[in-house]
């Protein structure tokens, strides 16, 4: 029997999206599915190699790649939980990468944690919103920022409440 390290899912549980798991942790996701498109998937535009067609509805979901060229491609699940589209080239005669599933580091799954955010075009990625602070500053130093970001100060809540009294009594 084998066992499975990694697997791409569809999770259909709201709006269809893939999920790529290490066991049952969440490593990335590609979706949610808009209508269009996958939104974190830069792959599923139009191109002369192949087109692509979502399709949900009661009775299935599927999600269709169709060879519009004489390119031959294959879709692999690697060793190491990535996925890869793959090309053959005759002149080689070896697989080449056309693309890969994961395009940047933003793509890994809470990569910055609660409150974060990762900008693709900053170095190191993950930063804190408005407001926040890294939660562990020690771990953010050695670039383990998954435990994310807190509020530098609590939010006061109490003259809200005093305020919806005041329009209670009105």
């Amino acid at each position: 029997m084998v066992t499975t390290l990694y697997s791409d899912i569809y999770d259909t549980n709201g709006y269809p999206q893939n999920l790529r798991l290490k066991g049952q942790v969440l490593l990335g996701r590609l979706g949610p599915w808009n209508g269009l498109g996958f939104s974190g998937f830069p792959l599923d535009k139009e191109n002369q190699i192949y087109s692509t067609e979502f399709v949900v509805n009661e009775k299935e979901i599927y999600h269709k790649y169709a060879l519009t060229s004489s390119v031959v491609q294959r879709i692999v699940l690697t060793w190491d939980g990535k996925t890869l589209l793959l090309h053959w080239i005759e002149r080689i005669q070896d697989w080449i990468v056309y693309a890969e599933s994961e395009v940047d580091n933003c793509d890994r799954f809470s990569l910055c944690g609660p409150y974060g955010i990762c900008s693709i075009n900053k170095h190191p990625p993950c930063s804190c919103m408005q407001g926040f602070e890294p939660r562990h500053p020690e771990e953010w130093e050695v670039s383990d920022w998954v435990s994310g970001c807190i509020r530098k100060s609590p939010l006061n809540c109490g003259q809200w409440r005093s305020l919806t009294k005041s329009f209670e009594g009105a």
